[in-house]
């Protein structure tokens, strides 16, 4: 009885992870700014007690959206924007493009990792933090701090959900080396690295080499950065399974580049450069020779001092401008073309009561997979796919009364959420060959039937018309 209740909340957890993204509904960064997404639509946050010059990051309870807490790599706040008792001294660096990300440790309701990253290169390299946010009466503490994963690292790190499981990558680059660092966060803690050695040498020639944004498109399986003072941009491949990167492809600039952001669909990159004639440019991803992509590619804005990109809640990418008081706004990321992703320049005001908020050199960096865009994305094979791994017949599907679910294996368990992650069924001991109707009650909608047999893991989308 105690391992099905285990199992059943495993799967109230995977369910939520598939259906309550809140965890970026409220945004921390620059000078005292922020940004709230909760109503869907943005409203500027003029609370915050963080001044951070450049990276930062930020999480949300995944269920409400309500603050949890927000941090500079240095200091963390919590949701009273007071420091944490044990929140100050992380090894984050103050002019880190990439200073911290916040990822939820899989399984676990209450804890959190901070991952930190040195500015330039630096010997702090790249390190993890822990908060539990049971602590200090629901405010939340640090109880692991400073714990070092690698170094030296530039100041790159991004992280995506793995869809087909409760595990998370995070993937870093390293310093004076081509070497990208993968490391598979699951319930039981961090893997060692998974090494890839491809692509350009991030060295020490010049120290800006170490700056500029790395991100995951939505699904994972494509990996983008930004190398500073190299004026490149770098795509590849990720290997959602394995962690392995690979099939490098490069844009050179005449510019410095520094933010980069994937749309929605993976179909478009922006790109960013600072300099005093930057620009924003539009990638279509769908043109997969190098060169005509590039003779493709269009200006989408020239403005100077941008900075980061981030993909929003709402489907928007957000421009980082210099210390301004304003954030630019594509739109429409999804369109192809300048005129059709809808770019304006003030597009957003941080402070609309002129308390002195502006944007610094930053905006937060979150967990590429939260912003949505997930929905065609395969899981792995344990995972998510709607092919149905575990080969279960449900039919029909669509369905206007009940559906009819016939297993093909033994000790199985089977539990129906709603897209909420209400759970409106389960059943136990389901054995092969078992066969039974459900959903005649259901409301119309989509429901996820996810079929647990030993260490593996099925969700199957089913539809109830009216």
């Amino acid at each position: 009885m105690k391992k099905r209740y285990v199992l059943l909340f495993s799967l109230i957890a995977f369910s939520l992870k598939l259906s309550a993204q809140h965890y970026v509904d409220k945004w921390y960064f620059g000078t005292k700014a922020g940004i709230d997404f909760t109503s869907g639509s943005p409203v500027a946050i003029t609370t915050s007690e963080m001044s951070a010059g450049e990276g930062s990051a930020s999480i949300a309870d995944p269920i409400t959206g309500a603050l949890l807490f927000y941090t500079d790599g240095i200091n963390v706040w919590n949701d009273n924007n007071v420091v944490m008792p044990n929140g100050s001294g992380l090894m984050g660096g103050l002019s880190s493009t990439q200073a911290a990300l916040i990822v939820p440790k899989p399984e676990n309701s209450t804890q959190y990792y901070i991952f930190t990253t040195d500015q330039i290169g630096g010997s702090l390299g790249l390190r993890y933090s822990i908060v539990d946010m049971s602590l200090d009466g629901g405010n939340g503490d640090v109880t692991v701090k400073n714990a070092l994963l690698k170094t030296p690292v530039t100041e790159k790190i991004t992280a995506v959900e793995d869809h087909g499981t409760s595990n998370y990558w995070l993937v870093a680059h390293g310093w004076n080396n081509d070497s990208f660092y993968s490391f598979k966060i699951s319930p039981v803690g961090i893997d060692s690295a998974v090494v890839s050695n491809v692509g350009l040498v991030h060295d020490d020639g010049v120290i800006q080499n170490s700056y500029g944004q790395m991100k995951f498109n939505p699904c994972g399986d494509k990996l983008a950065l930004a190398a500073g003072y190299l004026d490149k941009v770098e795509l590849f491949d990720f290997n959602i399974i394995t962690g392995v990167v690979s099939n490098p492809k490069t844009i050179s600039y005449a510019d410095h580049v520094y933010g980069l952001e994937f749309s929605s669909n993976s179909n478009a990159l922006y790109v960013s450069t600072y300099d005093v004639n930057g620009t924003i440019m539009q990638y279509d991803l769908s043109i997969t020779n190098v060169a005509s992509m590039v003779a493709a590619a269009e200006i989408v804005s020239v403005t100077p001092d941008t900075y980061p990109l981030q993909r929003a809640p709402d489907g928007k990418i957000y421009a980082c401008k210099s210390f301004s008081q304003y954030l630019g706004v594509i739109n429409s990321p999804n369109s192809i073309g300048a005129t059709a992703c809808d770019y304006v320049d003030m597009g957003f005001d941080l402070d609309p009561t002129f308390l002195g908020l502006n944007s610094a050199l930053g905006l937060p960096n979150m967990v590429t997979s939260f912003m949505g865009g997930t929905a065609n994305c395969i899981g792995s094979t344990n995972g998510v796919d709607d092919l149905d791994a575990l080969t279960n017949v449900i039919f029909p599907n669509p369905s206007n009364s009940n559906f009819t679910f016939v297993s093909k294996h033994n000790n199985s368990f089977i539990v129906v959420t709603d897209v909420s992650g209400k759970i409106v069924d389960s059943y136990s001991n389901v054995t092969n060959g078992m066969q039974f109707d459900f959903g005649q009650n259901y409301a119309p909608g989509m429901y996820l039937v996810t079929t647990t047999a030993g260490s593996t893991t099925s969700i199957t989308k089913v539809m109830k018309t009216e």
